[in-house]
Parts: C-alpha cells; structure tokens; sequence
C-alpha cells in the first residue's frame, strides 16, 4: 500500500535534495519550498525557519531507527541502520554539519535523540540504574562522544562501514547500559 508523504516530508526532502549542491546557509526558506512546489507560507505553516526543519529531519529519520527497538531489534541494529542512513546521504550531513550550530545542529539533536532513548529504555529494562549518579554520568559522557566520533567521520573524506563503527560504538558503552540496550552478541564478532 502506497503511504502518501505529509507536507513536512516533502519539505525535508526538499531541504535534503538542495544541500546535495548549495551550502544550507545560502539556502533560503523560499528555496526550500519553491524545490517541491509549495509556498512560503505553507513552509512557515509547518517550521519556524529552516533550522527548525533540520532538526524535525535529525528527529524523523536518525530517531526513526530508535523508534524500532524492540525485543530482536536493539540499539546495535538501530546503530548500524542510522550509521547506514548517514553513509547514504553523507553530503547532507557534512553540509548540515558545517553550517548549522546550536540547539539545532546535528551534534545537539542527535544527542538528545540518542540519550534521552536510550535512558528512557533503560529505566525500563533496570529502573534503579539513575539512582548511580555515576550512571548518568557515564552515559552523557559516551553519548557526547559518540556524537563527536559520528561528527568526525561523517566531516572526514575516508570512507566507512557502518557495521565496523556500530561495533566499535557497542565495545565503547557502559556495560550497564549496554546490558539494557543491546539484546544481540553479534557485535562481539
């Protein structure tokens, strides 16, 4: 069944097609929505500015993979599909990399997405884990280096394997965080 695509998804894609060429600060609102026949209006209907749209995609595509986690798809499947996704769209995450700062860039969002998940899930599988605050502690810490890590590869000219990184992601992580979010031993191969 063929699923209709929601405003907000043609104007993403919109956002995502133009970054292919144009750096995001020489793309305005206008562009965006001129690139999928829509207006600026409808765009102001649904984002406060591009940045705001930026986000809404790190939320809806990066977030997406999270969403699924369940009992046989767990973090490190949904590291390697979100690493995968990037690998496949990697001009538009250097570009939005280079030129998007703040509570809206990618480092910011993906942070937020990745650590507010993951503890949510966490509290699920062990409630008592936040009652350590060096549980917390250590979970920022990995999370904000994980988005640091992902930042440089995706700002670097070499090439990578999603399934290598995801690996090397899943060795890094607390152990008692990694107990809670990674149901599979196929990382240790």
């Amino acid at each position: 069944m063929i699923t209709p695509k929601s405003t907000k998804e043609y104007l993403a894609e919109s956002l995502v097609e133009l970054m292919q060429n144009k750096s995001l600060k020489n793309i305005t609102t206008k562009d965006i929505a001129k690139n999928c026949h829509l207006t600026s209006t409808t765009f102001y209907n649904h984002f406060k500015d591009k940045y705001d749209l930026l986000s809404w995609i790190y939320n809806n595509r990066i977030g997406y993979f999270i969403d699924q986690i369940n009992e046989t798809y767990d973090w490190y499947h949904a590291a390697i599909d979100s690493l995968t996704y990037i690998k496949e769209n990697i001009t538009f995450f250097q570009n939005a990399l280079k030129n998007a700062n703040g509570q809206n860039s990618f480092r910011v969002s993906t942070y937020n997405i990745n650590y507010n998940a993951a503890l949510k899930i966490i509290l699920k599988v062990n409630p008592a884990f936040s009652e350590n605050s060096i549980n917390i502690f250590t979970l920022k810490l990995y999370f904000y280096g994980v988005m640091e890590i992902i930042s440089e590869i995706i700002l670097s000219v070499q090439e990578f394997e999603p399934i290598d990184i995801a690996k090397k992601l899943m060795e890094g992580m607390p152990e008692k965080a990694r107990e809670c979010l990674v149901r599979t031993e196929e990382w240790k191969s």
